[in-house]
């Protein structure tokens, strides 16, 4: 992969990392998705300092997948941004790794 395109790359994901960051910090969301805005900084950083995008979009698809399914279970109305987010992540994850991680999409869940 080119220089440019995975700059292109890293620069659509930490896009979605601050949009979704942004969100998630809203007063209403702020208190429950606490520990996920702190694993978005982190994964920001980290792409900033050169690592893996695709290793890092597999691992927030997973992580994001887990908050959805688990506000399912618990009866707590998912966040768009959380489906939003988790759709354009999915996009940067590497295609032999994609078919696992993105389980959620497997369950009739309601937006």
């Amino acid at each position: 992969m080119s220089g440019n395109k995975k700059e292109r790359e890293a620069s659509e994901v930490k896009s979605i990392l601050s949009d979704l960051y942004n969100e998630l910090s809203k007063a209403e969301y702020e208190q429950r998705y606490h520990a996920l805005n702190q694993t978005l900084l982190a994964d920001y950083q980290r792409i900033e300092k050169g690592s893996n995008v695709g290793h890092i979009a597999n691992e927030l698809v997973k992580q994001l997948n887990h908050e959805v399914l688990t506000n399912l279970r618990l009866n707590v109305q998912n966040p768009t941004s959380l489906k939003t987010a988790l759709a354009a992540l999915n996009n940067h994850v590497p295609r032999d790794e994609r078919v696992f991680s993105n389980y959620a999409q497997s369950f009739p869940i309601r937006w």
